[in-house]
């Protein structure tokens, strides 16, 4: 029986679900691990923001010697994306929410807003929301 993959919580970075962006630095957004109950190939993501469209697509494999997280979940490889807060897409904006979806089988559809997964397949996610400070960009410049 197939079961969805998992984002704990605990292994996010930023921890927060609101991150204030007070300067124009990258922010780096991450994933410390992924989780299936299921022993699968591999686990396919995808990073994708509601202003910046689709950042990544790819898939990460288990960690070697089969290590278990709460006794019960396959672990699988950290995912990461960077954020340029002062990018064309993101300049002049009052915040973006990014997703980070984890599927357990490969992605049949992705656009810059939504993804499909294969028939059979689970997904999941976990959202940030950046807050930028006014005037943020103009000041980088």
């Amino acid at each position: 029986m197939n079961l969805p993959p998992f984002i704990d919580r605990d292994f996010v970075s930023p921890a927060l679900d609101v991150v204030r962006v007070e300067t124009a630095r990258e922010i780096t957004l991450a994933a410390e691990g992924l989780f299936d109950p299921n022993e699968e190939e591999a686990l396919y993501y995808v990073w994708m923001g509601e202003h910046s469209g689709l950042l990544e697509q790819a898939e990460v494999g288990a960690l070697p010697g089969n290590p278990r997280h709460r006794e019960v979940f396959h672990v699988y490889e950290r995912v990461t994306t960077r954020i340029d807060p002062c990018s064309e897409r993101l300049r002049d904006r009052e915040d973006e929410t990014l997703w980070l979806v984890v599927a357990d089988r490969r992605f049949v559809r992705v656009t810059g807003s939504e993804v499909e997964v294969a028939p059979g397949g689970f997904m999941v996610s976990h959202s940030w929301q950046l807050r930028f400070r006014p005037g943020l960009c103009t000041e980088a410049l």
